[in-house]
């Protein structure tokens, strides 16, 4: 299934799915959604926004799972 972020941006989740929690911040309403590029992106919904959200946007230690790009 595609969803749409905030941002704009189109991922794809499957359309059975666990949730997964987060190994940073503990959150538990994850799911693992994948890029155009085949990368996986951790997203969640925001009950708030009412939308989907990237996990690295609200994650308070996002920055500890961030790669260097050389």
């Amino acid at each position: 299934m595609i969803i749409k972020l905030d941002v704009g941006i189109e991922v794809e989740i499957p359309n059975k799915f666990e949730y997964s929690k987060c190994k940073g911040c503990e959150a538990d309403d994850i799911i693992w959604s994948k890029t155009k590029n085949g990368k996986l992106m951790p997203i969640r919904y925001d009950l708030i926004k009412k939308t989907w959200i990237s996990h690295f946007s609200d994650c308070p230690v996002a920055e500890k799972f961030r790669k260097d790009k050389k």
